[in-house]
């Protein structure tokens, strides 16, 4: 563990991985403070993505912000990478302590208790002389009403450039009224189109047959290790398994290794929210989500291509969304990108950004030059 104290309001602390209980409690405090929640910011959540993705854990800087009464007001995550991929990076390496945000949509990268303890967290950081880097990236930010990661008042002897970025745009579906009200509201066309995903293919195999499991109990009755089975085979088969191996040899691997975790993790705590669709004899589509009071985000899902003429799944969403009215969901958050079924179905939208400093260092002052030449620096 490494200390560090200095003249400002608050000075960090890092905490080694894996976690202490003392940071894990610190963590639980803050992230009870924050006016939304987001299972994106849960240590259940980036621990998974840490195990899956990051073999070596020595990069991982678990770090608290404290204050000199030694409580700790402010929280995070980060992880230090070195780049060396351009044959200037190799001889003169770029040290960027970025996020923890692995298969996240929108995260929270520092828990604060209010702005005033975020702004004397990055400076704090960015201040320090224990972790070397050049830049702090802290990726896929969610800003909440007037956020402060938006207007970070660090002085600026602390930092020499600071960008702010649109990093993604997440289509979402607002459930407001009812299900009929909703298809109602459609032209007549559009009714019918809504109305045809499913009926054609309960038409075409009378074993047809929807499951919504959304809780602990439900998913423990239909059997835990049964669901994992069949939704990693349906996933194998599909386009999406198809790029995950063309990038990289271990790729789907790693990503079925992390929703495993995530499923294992989440489903005791009633968190997990699963949309089976059935037909044929077989699964033909399923999405995994988590359910945070009412904010059901989709994060697992495919549908078994050889069935795609029959579109099961958009039957299967087209059953998620009628039973979520059913449940008084709030918001229904498809993930980010842009894909064409969630430009259909969406109502809404929400930004993640990019948050970008760097430090006085050769390397932070480089990349700062670089920025202000594409127009990019605020």
């Amino acid at each position: 563990m490494g200390k560090e104290r200095h003249r400002h309001a608050l000075h960090l602390e890092i905490d080694g991985y894996p976690l202490s209980d003392r940071f894990r409690n610190d963590w639980k405090r803050i992230y009870e403070t924050q006016d939304s929640i987001s299972p994106f910011s849960t240590l259940e959540w980036i621990e998974a993505g840490i195990d899956t993705y990051v073999p070596e854990t020595k990069t991982i800087y678990p770090i608290r912000f404290v204050d000199h009464s030694g409580t700790t007001r402010a929280i995070c995550i980060l992880r230090n990478i070195v780049f060396r991929e351009s044959r200037s990076a190799s001889l003169w390496p770029l040290h960027e302590l970025r996020s923890i945000d692995f298969n996240s949509q929108r995260t929270i990268p520092i828990l604060a208790e209010d702005a005033s303890c975020l702004s004397d967290a990055v400076e704090a950081l960015l201040s320090t002389q224990e972790i070397k880097f050049d830049i702090c990236d802290l990726f896929k930010v969610d800003l909440q009403g007037n956020d402060p990661f938006e207007e970070l008042s660090i002085p600026c002897n602390s930092y020499c450039a600071k960008r702010f970025s649109v990093y993604d745009l997440q289509p979402r579906f607002l459930f407001s009224g009812d299900w009929e009200s909703y298809l109602m509201a459609r032209t007549q066309g559009h009714r019918k189109k809504i109305r045809r995903y499913t009926r054609k293919l309960k038409e075409a195999y009378p074993d047809y047959r929807f499951t919504r499991l959304r809780t602990a109990g439900q998913i423990a009755e239909y059997g835990s290790e049964k669901c994992m089975e069949e939704i990693h085979a349906l996933f194998s088969k599909s386009w999406q398994a198809r790029e995950l191996k063309e990038k990289r040899k271990e790729s789907l691997t790693l990503y079925r290794d992390f929703y495993t975790r995530v499923f294992t993790t989440f489903y005791p705590l009633g968190q997990i929210d699963l949309a089976l669709l059935h037909a044929d004899g077989r699964l033909l589509a399923f999405d995994m989500s988590l359910n945070f009071e009412g904010h059901i985000y989709m994060l697992y899902g495919a549908y078994d291509p050889e069935y795609q003429e029959r579109s099961p799944g958009t039957a299967n969403l087209v059953e998620i969304l009628r039973t979520g009215f059913e449940q008084q969901d709030v918001v229904l958050e498809f993930g980010g990108g842009f894909l064409e079924y969630k430009r259909i179905w969406a109502n809404d939208e929400k930004r993640s950004y990019q948050v970008s400093i760097a430090r006085k260092t050769l390397r932070g002052r480089l990349s700062a030059l670089l920025w202000k030449v594409g127009g990019q620096n605020t």
